[in-house]
């Protein structure tokens, strides 16, 4: 059946819907104390949420070999430039469980399911889908308990996604292994919306004792491979607290 062009523009609007909803919620940061007034001199570093697919007409492709491609190159990054201004790296230990914690000696516990929980509470359903940032209270019973497993003040938590839109699996073969695609930021500042692939990282700090998000910026490219990724942080942390 023929598809028509359209169709097609239509598909790749909702593509972009959907990871601009993911984005939203501008670049800017109301001033904030300073990390030294809030006792912050030590970061737990979390695996960042990476998502990477190409858009078909009517259907998605993942692409999670890509994706956690960046979310490794995404985390050394982030990582780094929480080294570099002088704050204490803990380790996240999620192959660790405590032996005083109940809940997580059950053999339902998972730390992968509770970072998805973690990074869902970052966000606040809408009508037009998951807005980042619509308030600045993340879930605080759970952001002190990834607090206390870290023994952290505060936690940095990333999440980055990238699409390509595309009509035919020839499309895939001549991207290869780039990592396309993912959605501009909607209202952006400075951003440009790329209709048929972009991609965009957006970084969280967050207070360990309370939950309450003190610091988050945002950035956007035309995908998630190396060169890029380095630029969407290098811009993100030229605002992080002092």
């Amino acid at each position: 059946m023929k598809i028509s062009k359209n169709h097609e523009r239509q598909e790749n609007c909702l593509g972009l819907l959907a990871v601009s909803c993911f984005f939203a919620g501008g670049c800017a940061s109301a001033p904030q104390p300073t990390l030294a007034q809030k006792n912050i001199r030590n970061v737990a570093v979390f695996p960042p949420q990476t998502s990477v697919w190409l858009q078909y007409v009517g259907k998605r492709q993942h692409f999670p070999a890509e994706a956690k491609a960046a979310q490794a190159e995404l985390f050394d990054l982030v990582a780094g430039e929480i080294r570099q201004r002088g704050l204490i790296l803990k380790d996240t230990r999620l192959d660790e469980r405590d032996a005083a914690d109940p809940e997580q000696q059950s053999p339902f516990f998972s730390w992968a399911r509770t970072m998805i929980t973690a990074y869902n509470s970052l966000e606040a359903q809408q009508k037009a889908g998951f807005v980042p940032m619509s308030n600045t209270q993340a879930d605080a019973t759970l952001m002190k308990k990834l607090a206390r497993h870290t023994q952290a003040d505060a936690l940095i938590l990333t999440q980055a996604a990238g699409f390509r839109s595309s009509a035919s699996v020839t499309t895939i073969n001549a991207i290869g292994n780039t990592l396309g695609v993912l959605a501009t930021l909607a209202g952006g500042a400075g951003g440009s919306l790329h209709s048929s692939h972009s991609a965009g990282v957006r970084v969280y700090l967050v207070e360990g004792n309370s939950g309450q998000i003190l610091w988050t910026q945002v950035a956007n490219e035309k995908d998630l491979e190396e060169p890029q990724l380095e630029k969407m942080v290098t811009k993100i942390f030229k605002n992080f607290p002092p």
